[in-house]
């Protein structure tokens, strides 16, 4: 979740299988107001550092 002047202003959805080992983005969304920010993808990459963090290893990201 991004957060701007106490407000969320972005937040990146992501669901984990362990049976697969797959983590899986499925969702970057940003307030448009805060758009063109850069805000998509640092919680991209926060998100892909998480997944590898629990041993997931492989992801998937739709677009």
């Amino acid at each position: 979740m991004a957060i701007a002047a106490d407000s969320t202003v972005g937040f990146v959805a992501v669901k984990l299988d362990s049976e697969s080992r797959m983590g899986e983005i499925y969702m970057v969304a940003v307030d448009p107001d805060f758009q063109g920010n850069g805000i998509g993808t640092a919680q991209k990459w926060w998100r892909l550092n998480g997944l590898t963090d629990k041993s997931n290893s492989r992801y998937r990201r739709f677009t």
